[in-house]
């Protein structure tokens, strides 16, 4: 960033009616302060400044990117709050760019597990193959939760747990590495694969058992990380799966039922219900 640029955000970040970097310090400023030293610490670490006295105020000049007006009365709170700027001719502000840095990967991670949690749950792959998992749970409600073979980041039966989970992974994995981050969070925003997770088979996905009549089935509905879904239902009975093969919107590969395209739709597992009990 070059100093004239800088500067131009500094201003930006004064008050609507201030036309320059020229402000008046009083404690309830506080906040504003704080944030344009922060912009400060932004452009580099250590600055010259001068400090005079006129009308009753210090002026604080920072070289020559922002005057800050700072009355008499309040001249030992921004001392105390601010910056320490009495009796020195330069300030460094390492610390305060530790901060804003520390802030800065809080502001990214946070945006991380908004998006885990709200951006992804809502992309429209996974919506489906909730809505599926919750169809397929009133169609056969003595149902459990398994854990599957294949690696999953997020369990569409615990999203929120999970999101949390990842989200430390994440941070763990990748540090300071927040243009890392930011890529991937731009992808989940964008419905564009997401990188960041090669580890996981799968981004999200469940695996449920089920025991209906005498037959045991296990449904899968999976989205990997360049959103395609992988669904299947494993069907223990050889009989029901021959009269499943006169569907037209299902697929029988061995015990396994395939969705014609990605994607079941609800009204099969209704259909499979009905051939269970016809069947057995």
């Amino acid at each position: 960033m070059n100093m004239n640029r800088a500067i131009e955000n500094i201003v930006d970040g004064l008050d609507e009616e201030t036309d320059s970097a020229n402000i008046s310090y009083i404690p309830g400023s506080f906040d504003t302060m704080k944030s344009l030293v922060g912009d400060l610490s932004r452009i580099k670490a250590r600055w010259g400044i001068t400090v005079l006295e006129k009308d009753n105020n210090y002026i604080l000049e920072f070289e020559d990117a922002l005057t800050v007006s700072i009355p008499f009365e309040h001249y030992a709170d921004f001392n105390k709050n601010i910056l320490s700027i009495e009796g020195v001719s330069y300030v460094d502000l390492s610390n305060i760019i530790n901060e804003s840095i520390k802030e800065f990967q809080q502001e990214v991670y946070g945006r991380l597990y908004s998006s885990l949690l709200k951006v992804l749950k809502n992309n429209k792959h996974i919506t489906s193959s909730t809505i599926l998992m919750k169809h397929w749970l009133h169609t056969f409600p003595k149902s459990k939760f398994v854990n599957s073979e294949e690696t999953i980041a997020i369990k569409l039966n615990d999203f929120d747990n999970s999101a949390k989970r990842i989200a430390k992974e994440i941070e763990k994995l990748h540090g300071d590495d927040l243009g890392e981050i930011d890529a991937m969070v731009s992808a989940m925003e964008e419905g564009r694969p997401i990188g960041g997770l090669e580890n996981y088979d799968y981004i999200a996905g469940v695996k449920i058992h089920s025991f209906y009549n005498g037959v045991n089935l296990i449904a899968e509905f999976d989205i990997n990380s360049a959103m395609v879904c992988s669904q299947s239902i494993f069907i223990d009975n050889i009989e029901v799966l021959d009269e499943l093969e006169g569907y037209n919107s299902i697929k029988v590969l061995y015990k396994r039922v395939f969705p014609v395209g990605h994607e079941f739709h609800p009204s099969i597992f209704g259909n499979i219900k009905e051939v269970i009990e016809n069947e057995t």
